[in-house]
Protein backbone atom coordinates (compact mmCIF):
# COMPACT_ATOMS: atom_id res chain seq x y z
CA UNK A 1 0.00 0.00 0.00
CA UNK A 2 2.98 2.34 -0.39
CA UNK A 3 1.49 3.97 -3.46
CA UNK A 4 -1.56 4.99 -1.33
CA UNK A 5 0.51 6.58 1.44
CA UNK A 6 -0.73 10.06 0.53
CA UNK A 7 -4.38 9.03 0.67
CA UNK A 8 -5.86 10.86 3.68
CA UNK A 9 -8.98 8.69 3.71
CA UNK A 10 -6.94 5.56 4.37
CA UNK A 11 -4.73 7.28 6.97
CA UNK A 12 -7.37 9.12 8.95
CA UNK A 13 -10.31 6.72 8.86
CA UNK A 14 -9.33 3.30 10.19
CA UNK A 15 -11.88 0.69 9.14
CA UNK A 16 -13.42 -1.09 12.13
CA UNK A 17 -13.16 -4.88 12.10
CA UNK A 18 -16.94 -5.27 12.42
CA UNK A 19 -17.42 -3.21 9.26
CA UNK A 20 -14.92 -5.41 7.40
CA UNK A 21 -16.70 -8.54 8.59
CA UNK A 22 -20.11 -7.22 7.50
CA UNK A 23 -18.63 -6.10 4.18
CA UNK A 24 -17.07 -9.52 3.51
CA UNK A 25 -20.27 -11.38 4.46
CA UNK A 26 -22.28 -9.09 2.18
CA UNK A 27 -19.90 -9.68 -0.74
CA UNK A 28 -19.91 -13.45 -0.19
CA UNK A 29 -23.70 -13.48 0.07
CA UNK A 30 -23.93 -11.54 -3.17
CA UNK A 31 -21.79 -14.12 -4.96
CA UNK A 32 -23.86 -16.98 -3.53
CA UNK A 33 -27.12 -15.30 -4.62
CA UNK A 34 -25.65 -14.49 -8.03
CA UNK A 35 -24.54 -18.09 -8.40
CA UNK A 36 -28.03 -19.29 -7.43
CA UNK A 37 -29.64 -16.99 -10.02
CA UNK A 38 -27.11 -18.13 -12.61
CA UNK A 39 -28.04 -21.75 -11.89
CA UNK A 40 -31.73 -20.92 -12.35
CA UNK A 41 -31.04 -19.06 -15.58
CA UNK A 42 -29.10 -22.01 -16.98
CA UNK A 43 -32.20 -24.19 -16.68
CA UNK A 44 -34.37 -22.11 -19.01
CA UNK A 45 -35.58 -25.11 -20.97
CA UNK A 46 -38.71 -25.51 -18.82
CA UNK A 47 -41.46 -23.06 -17.97
CA UNK A 48 -42.41 -22.54 -14.30
CA UNK A 49 -45.49 -21.49 -12.36
CA UNK A 50 -44.55 -19.46 -9.29
CA UNK A 51 -47.07 -18.78 -6.51
CA UNK A 52 -45.23 -17.17 -3.56
CA UNK A 53 -48.14 -17.27 -1.04
CA UNK A 54 -48.32 -21.07 -1.12
CA UNK A 55 -44.64 -21.67 -1.96
CA UNK A 56 -45.21 -23.18 -5.40
CA UNK A 57 -42.44 -23.22 -7.98
CA UNK A 58 -43.56 -25.94 -10.37
CA UNK A 59 -42.46 -27.03 -13.82
CA UNK A 60 -45.20 -26.49 -16.39
CA UNK A 61 -45.73 -29.42 -18.76
CA UNK A 62 -47.64 -29.11 -22.06
CA UNK A 63 -50.77 -31.25 -21.77
CA UNK A 64 -53.74 -31.97 -24.01
CA UNK A 65 -56.77 -34.17 -23.45
CA UNK A 66 -57.21 -37.55 -21.78
CA UNK A 67 -58.78 -40.38 -23.84
CA UNK A 68 -62.06 -39.52 -22.04
CA UNK A 69 -61.88 -35.93 -23.32
CA UNK A 70 -60.93 -34.24 -20.02
CA UNK A 71 -58.02 -31.87 -19.53
CA UNK A 72 -54.87 -33.91 -18.89
CA UNK A 73 -52.46 -33.08 -16.08
CA UNK A 74 -49.03 -34.51 -15.28
CA UNK A 75 -48.91 -37.98 -13.74
CA UNK A 76 -46.97 -36.82 -10.70
CA UNK A 77 -47.53 -34.62 -7.66
CA UNK A 78 -44.95 -31.89 -8.32
CA UNK A 79 -45.55 -30.59 -11.86
CA UNK A 80 -48.49 -28.66 -13.30
CA UNK A 81 -50.01 -28.99 -16.75
CA UNK A 82 -50.84 -26.24 -19.20
CA UNK A 83 -53.81 -27.04 -21.47
CA UNK A 84 -51.83 -26.69 -24.69
CA UNK A 85 -54.90 -26.88 -26.95
CA UNK A 86 -55.95 -23.50 -25.57
CA UNK A 87 -54.42 -20.10 -24.95
CA UNK A 88 -50.74 -19.80 -24.02
CA UNK A 89 -50.13 -17.97 -20.69
CA UNK A 90 -49.58 -14.27 -21.40
CA UNK A 91 -51.62 -14.22 -24.62
CA UNK A 92 -55.13 -12.84 -25.10
CA UNK A 93 -57.68 -15.31 -23.79
CA UNK A 94 -57.82 -17.71 -20.86
CA UNK A 95 -54.84 -20.00 -20.37
CA UNK A 96 -55.52 -22.92 -18.04
CA UNK A 97 -53.05 -24.71 -15.77
CA UNK A 98 -54.06 -27.75 -13.75
CA UNK A 99 -52.38 -29.67 -10.97
CA UNK A 100 -53.13 -32.29 -8.37
CA UNK A 101 -54.07 -31.36 -4.80
CA UNK A 102 -53.34 -34.91 -3.56
CA UNK A 103 -51.36 -37.72 -5.13
CA UNK A 104 -51.17 -41.22 -3.72
CA UNK A 105 -52.49 -39.89 -0.38
CA UNK A 106 -49.70 -37.29 -0.22
CA UNK A 107 -49.69 -33.52 -0.53
CA UNK A 108 -49.36 -32.38 -4.14
CA UNK A 109 -48.51 -29.11 -5.92
CA UNK A 110 -51.99 -27.53 -5.61
CA UNK A 111 -52.81 -28.84 -2.12
CA UNK A 112 -52.95 -25.29 -0.73
CA UNK A 113 -54.59 -23.60 -3.73
CA UNK A 114 -57.63 -22.88 -1.54
CA UNK A 115 -55.45 -20.58 0.63
CA UNK A 116 -55.03 -18.05 -2.17
CA UNK A 117 -56.91 -14.78 -1.84
CA UNK A 118 -58.16 -12.08 -4.16
CA UNK A 119 -55.21 -9.77 -4.88
CA UNK A 120 -52.49 -12.44 -4.54
CA UNK A 121 -49.85 -12.41 -7.28
CA UNK A 122 -48.50 -15.36 -9.25
CA UNK A 123 -46.21 -15.61 -12.26
CA UNK A 124 -45.49 -17.78 -15.24
CA UNK A 125 -41.87 -17.82 -16.38
CA UNK A 126 -41.55 -19.31 -19.84
CA UNK A 127 -38.68 -21.46 -21.15
CA UNK A 128 -36.86 -18.31 -22.36
CA UNK A 129 -36.98 -16.72 -18.90
CA UNK A 130 -39.75 -14.25 -19.78
CA UNK A 131 -42.11 -13.64 -16.85
CA UNK A 132 -45.79 -12.69 -16.92
CA UNK A 133 -47.48 -11.79 -13.63
CA UNK A 134 -51.14 -12.27 -12.78
CA UNK A 135 -53.38 -11.05 -9.94
CA UNK A 136 -56.13 -13.23 -8.52
CA UNK A 137 -59.57 -11.75 -9.14
CA UNK A 138 -61.63 -14.58 -7.70
CA UNK A 139 -62.19 -18.26 -7.12
CA UNK A 140 -65.09 -20.60 -7.61
CA UNK A 141 -65.91 -24.24 -6.92
CA UNK A 142 -67.65 -26.26 -9.63
CA UNK A 143 -69.28 -29.67 -9.47
CA UNK A 144 -67.01 -32.27 -11.08
CA UNK A 145 -69.66 -32.97 -13.71
CA UNK A 146 -70.08 -29.30 -14.73
CA UNK A 147 -68.85 -28.40 -18.17
CA UNK A 148 -67.94 -24.75 -17.96
CA UNK A 149 -66.35 -23.29 -21.07
CA UNK A 150 -65.83 -20.00 -19.18
CA UNK A 151 -62.81 -21.59 -17.56
CA UNK A 152 -61.17 -22.27 -20.93
CA UNK A 153 -62.41 -19.34 -23.03
CA UNK A 154 -62.39 -15.58 -22.78
CA UNK A 155 -63.46 -12.98 -25.30
CA UNK A 156 -60.96 -10.36 -24.17
CA UNK A 157 -58.14 -9.74 -21.75
CA UNK A 158 -55.21 -11.88 -20.70
CA UNK A 159 -56.14 -14.44 -18.07
CA UNK A 160 -54.69 -17.50 -16.36
CA UNK A 161 -57.02 -19.94 -14.63
CA UNK A 162 -55.70 -22.55 -12.21
CA UNK A 163 -57.73 -25.70 -11.61
CA UNK A 164 -57.50 -28.60 -9.18
CA UNK A 165 -59.76 -31.25 -7.71
CA UNK A 166 -61.45 -30.48 -4.42
CA UNK A 167 -64.28 -31.74 -2.27
CA UNK A 168 -64.46 -35.41 -1.33
CA UNK A 169 -62.95 -38.48 -2.96
CA UNK A 170 -65.58 -40.64 -4.64
CA UNK A 171 -64.29 -44.24 -4.80
CA UNK A 172 -66.93 -45.18 -7.41
CA UNK A 173 -65.94 -42.48 -9.93
CA UNK A 174 -62.32 -42.46 -8.70
CA UNK A 175 -62.41 -38.69 -8.66
CA UNK A 176 -63.06 -35.79 -6.32
CA UNK A 177 -66.58 -34.34 -6.19
CA UNK A 178 -65.71 -30.72 -7.08
CA UNK A 179 -63.14 -28.57 -8.91
CA UNK A 180 -61.60 -25.42 -7.49
CA UNK A 181 -60.82 -22.76 -10.09
CA UNK A 182 -58.70 -19.67 -9.43
CA UNK A 183 -59.32 -16.84 -11.92
CA UNK A 184 -56.54 -14.32 -12.59
CA UNK A 185 -55.85 -11.30 -14.80
CA UNK A 186 -52.48 -10.32 -16.26
CA UNK A 187 -50.89 -7.30 -14.60
CA UNK A 188 -47.38 -7.43 -16.02
CA UNK A 189 -46.68 -8.85 -19.45
CA UNK A 190 -43.47 -10.36 -20.80
CA UNK A 191 -40.76 -9.06 -18.46
CA UNK A 192 -37.38 -10.61 -19.07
Amino acid sequence: MKHFSNCKILKTAPVPRLFLLVFLVTILSFFQVSTAFAAVKIQKSEAHLIIPRIKVNAVIKDMGLTPEGAMAIPANRVDVGWFSLGTRPGEIGSAVIGGHNRWDQKVAVFDHLNRLKKGDILSVVDAKGISTSFVIRGMRTYDATDINSGIFASESGIHLNLITCSGFWNPITKSYTTRLVIFTDAIQIAIK
